[in-house]
């Protein structure tokens, strides 16, 4: 559900902390799937406002036309590339390549983080990896957190803060004074 803003607002984030890496604006859904002319205008919001040096899309042949548009208005664009390909292009090329499902062929490769960790339940990409189950750890976490809230066993003594009996003492003589007047 993010929005065109809010990855603008990310992408300008990132930009103002990194200096040489190539930065890549990952298109939200719907910023470039309406029209080709859509997709070339929010291409370019990422380079003019997100200081992005390229877009990246989903989507195959269906995409075709808003990803040749966005080419040729001079904004390069990345996508997810079968291995073939990918391997294919990294024989050819001098500079690096990095894939994210595009198998061993790539000279480096990226797992978004929250896939990596399992912080999702519903939805993971088939060349996704995970190396942790964080999201069943937080249930789990979450659920005995609030058996303990509801049964009375959170907090116990050892969770609470305690005031000085001297303190506590001066507190209610105050108190007592106050509702006094």
């Amino acid at each position: 559900p993010v929005t065109m803003e809010e990855m603008l607002h990310h992408s300008r984030a990132v930009a103002r902390g990194a200096r040489r890496p190539l930065l890549v604006g990952d298109m939200p859904f719907l910023s470039y799937q309406v029209s080709p002319e859509e997709a070339v205008r929010n291409a370019g919001r990422f380079l003019q406002e997100g200081g992005m040096d390229a877009v990246k899309v989903e989507g195959g042949r269906e995409r075709l036309a808003s990803i040749v548009a966005i080419l040729l208005a001079g904004i390069p664009v990345m996508g997810h590339i079968p291995q073939e390909l990918a391997a294919e292009i990294s024989r050819r090329l001098t500079i690096p390549t990095i894939g994210i499902g595009a198998g061993a062929g790539c000279d480096g490769q990226i797992l978004v983080t929250h896939d990596l960790l399992g912080l999702f339940e519903r939805f993971t990409p088939r060349f996704v990896k995970q190396y942790a189950d964080l999201h069943g750890e937080m249930k789990r976490a979450f659920s005995a957190y609030i058996q303990d809230v509801e049964t009375g066993q959170f907090p116990a003594q050892e969770h609470n803060l305690t005031m000085d009996a001297d303190e506590w003492r001066s507190v209610l003589k105050a108190l007592r004074s106050e509702a006094a007047a």
